[in-house]
């Protein structure tokens, strides 16, 4: 069998970001699986400075990374219970901090409910945007240094799409910032971009140099313009 992924190797440092682009079946959930330590390689290895994958726990490992996903999932609990899940222990004033960063400060006051207001199975009381901010809330709250974001912006409206990415670079500039997309609306910014295709890299630069090689990014990248149009 071909593996997933095959030959990538990419080193990122807190303050510095990277996006992973691809179509589908391109190998970028098999990515997020090796980080997060729920797949093991078979060849390579994976390494946080000195410390290595295979010699840590599992829940040690993932305690370095914050994750928004495409669609954070939310209990059938209050809005405290739910950002409490990243750090239980917070104080009403740290939970008010993170929404004032996210910009759901008002939204929570104009509440009549305040900080019981339930947001529903899986987040079905509140709007995609909402959900996007509330995920970058709680993982503000985790105080992680790495950062993923796994399609974050996936499903949302160009308006509330370029927010939410204007959001993330405010929140997470000291951070070490992987940005897993199919979609390449706001990574003029990014530091590096590796494009995979079937599971190799097959371009790798910032976003400059990969416009002016005009091979696949190039493509990708005119595609997506041409349907905003």
């Amino acid at each position: 069998l071909e593996p997933a992924l095959w030959e990538v190797s990419f080193s990122l440092e807190p303050g510095k970001s990277i996006a992973v682009v691809g179509a589908s079946g391109a190998g970028k959930s098999t990515l997020v699986s090796l980080l997060l330590g729920f797949r093991q390689p078979t060849a390579g290895t994976i390494s946080l400075g000195e410390i290595a994958a295979d010699a840590c726990c599992e829940e040690s490992w993932r305690s370095y990374f914050a994750v928004v996903p495409q669609q954070p999932y939310f209990f059938h609990l209050s809005l405290a219970d739910n950002l409490r899940v990243a750090c239980p222990a917070a104080p009403e004033e740290v939970l008010r901090q993170v929404l004032e960063q996210t910009q759901m400060l008002s939204w929570l006051e104009a509440e009549p409910k305040g900080w019981e207001r339930s947001v529903g199975e899986g987040g079905g009381g509140l709007s995609g945007g909402q959900r996007q901010r509330l995920a970058i809330a709680r993982a503000l709250l985790k105080e992680a240094p790495y950062w993923l974001l796994d399609e974050a912006t996936a499903g949302l409206d160009a308006v509330t799409a370029r927010e939410i990415v204007s959001l993330l670079r405010r929140v997470t500039v000291d951070k070490g910032v992987m940005w897993i997309t199919h979609h390449l609306q706001g990574l003029e910014a990014v530091d590096e971009i590796l494009v995979l295709q079937h599971g190799r890299v097959v371009e790798r630069g910032c976003m400059e140099e990969l416009l002016v090689k005009q091979k696949l990014f190039y493509r990708m990248w005119t595609a997506e313009r041409e349907a905003c149009i």
